[in-house]
């Protein structure tokens, strides 16, 4: 009996690492994703206000944020690249 709850107690501890690296592998591509996204713009339109960086901060997708730098590196003016967040 020992051995079959120290074996599930090892394969719970596994699962929780995997899901925490996958979680953390998420949070990292997330943060990569913005911070490109922030520099893009800031270097194309000049200093951003605090209400497109809040905009911006509440993106989770990183796919969707990686979308939006290649959106920031073409738009016209940074009022039509804030269109696309509409």
């Amino acid at each position: 009996m020992a051995l079959g709850l120290e074996k599930g107690r090892d394969e719970g501890i596994k699962q929780g690492l995997e899901k925490g690296l996958e979680k953390g592998h998420v949070e990292g591509a997330r943060a990569a994703a913005r911070r490109a996204l922030l520099q893009v713009l800031s270097r194309r339109f000049g200093e951003l206000g605090e209400d497109t960086v809040r905009r911006i901060e509440k993106i989770e997708d990183p796919g969707e944020l990686e979308r939006l730098v290649g959106e920031a590196a073409v738009a016209a003016s940074l009022e039509t690249f804030l269109d696309l967040l509409a």
